[in-house]
């Protein structure tokens, strides 16, 4: 299997960590206020399994873009952050050992 796959596919699963983590974002500024009706409820394990199909820098980036996640996570002891941080080093260790045994070449 060609590089470009593992490239496509870590761009695409990150984009949609952002996606969701922005609703997610969404959902924790309004958490408190009774009037607010969401259109979709998303949970914090929805988005750690979209973060670690393939999105783990999607995660990273999201914390350091939505200051409701980086506040929400400064009270649970910083989850998210080393959730975002496992799940890189988890999908480096995964695209290593494909390399490793020749599934993923890098010629063109």
């Amino acid at each position: 299997m060609p590089f470009y796959w593992i490239i496509f596919i870590l761009i695409l699963g990150s984009m949609m960590a952002i996606i969701i983590a922005g609703q997610y974002a969404v959902v924790l500024k309004h958490q408190f206020d009774k009037d607010y009706k969401p259109r979709f409820i998303v949970n914090e394990p929805e988005v750690y399994v979209i973060g670690c199909l393939g999105g783990g820098i999607g995660l990273l980036i999201s914390y350091l873009a939505f200051e409701d996640i980086r506040k929400n996570d400064s009270l649970n002891s910083r989850r998210y952050l080393w959730i975002s941080l496992a799940s890189i080093v988890l999908q480096a260790l995964v695209i290593w050992l494909l390399s490793y045994y020749q599934i993923i070449t890098y010629t063109l």
